[in-house]
């Protein structure tokens, strides 16, 4: 608490008067803060269950809720929210940098959301745009050289312009039907801060992405995209279109065909190799095989 909230509460003009900084005694502790009005912040380890068992809370936040494991009890994070059901007015906020993208639960959460994009205009046609990594370019070998190419007009965009264009950024809800859950989805690419420039951006994911382990950082981190390990795809239709008939009737148009009119079910076992797929057929009928 006195190495993350103290400065946040100290640096931040409208929480500077709200918290007492730095002076602890039976009310304020490394833990608990008394805040002006009566109000309080609880800090609890969400290892812990019996914490979330113990306090209840109109206004909720979740950090880093990738790194929650779920316990005995259950998942955390609905531990947690169960102790502000007695608050009709109660405010619940999770966020987290993602980690992979198959388990990643802020990622689940933003897609059950409004999902809204930070969208900045593009100097030159003014057409709004969320700044991805795909939008960013450079010449060969010199990362130094990075530009945003606008996704509308194609128009070369210097990061001189960046500060602007995220002054006049907006947020926008991209499924505005889904009403009280709003998601916000934010990378670092529209960072003003010096060690989030283009350019450095760009010169170090030139240095991590050959290597998997520093590349999900990056895309985790900087990014604030889920991680997908990569692996061999399968056409789906290419699939499909080698299904060959088969069935109980002999004739030319089946080639697969002479299945005994016991058989009720057929069953299949497949090995998959890596240029075939081995497969076992089983006929069942009503007294086994």
């Amino acid at each position: 608490a006195v190495d993350e909230l103290d400065p946040a509460f100290r640096e931040t003009p409208a929480l500077r008067d709200v918290m007492r900084i730095g002076r602890f005694d039976g009310r304020n502790t490394l833990t608990q803060r008394m805040l002006q009005g009566g109000a309080s912040l609880k800090i609890l380890s969400a290892m812990a269950p019996r914490n979330l068992r113990r306090h209840t809370a109109k206004v909720l936040l979740c950090d880093e809720v990738d790194g929650m494991k779920v316990t005995t009890e259950g998942d955390p994070i609905k531990l947690a929210e169960k102790r502000t059901t007695s608050f009709a007015d109660r405010k619940i906020v999770a966020g987290s940098t993602p980690t992979d993208e198959a388990t990643s639960i802020i990622i689940k959460r933003y897609e059950e959301s409004d999902k809204r994009v930070f969208e900045i205009p593009c100097v030159h046609c003014n057409t709004p745009f969320e700044l991805l990594w795909e939008h960013l370019d450079w010449k060969a070998g010199q990362p130094e050289t990075v530009v945003c190419l606008c996704p509308h007009c194609g128009t070369e965009i210097e990061e001189r312009f960046k500060p602007q264009m995220v002054e006049d950024g907006e947020w926008r809800a991209t499924v505005p039907h889904v009403k009280g859950h709003a998601g916000f989805r934010l990378n670092a690419l529209v960072s003003l801060l010096p060690n989030a420039s283009w350019g450095k951006l760009a010169a170090e994911f030139v240095s991590v992405k050959d290597d998997p382990a520093t590349l999900q950082t990056f895309v985790n981190t900087i990014l604030a995209e889920g991680w997908r390990e990569l692996g061999e795809e399968l056409d789906d239709a290419e699939l499909s279109s080698r299904a060959e008939p088969f069935g109980l009737v002999v004739d030319d148009q089946v080639p697969y065909s002479g299945i005994p009119a016991a058989v009720l079910v057929i069953t299949a076992g497949v090995d998959v190799q890596h240029d075939r797929l081995e497969v076992t057929l089983i006929g069942w009928s009503q007294g086994g095989t």
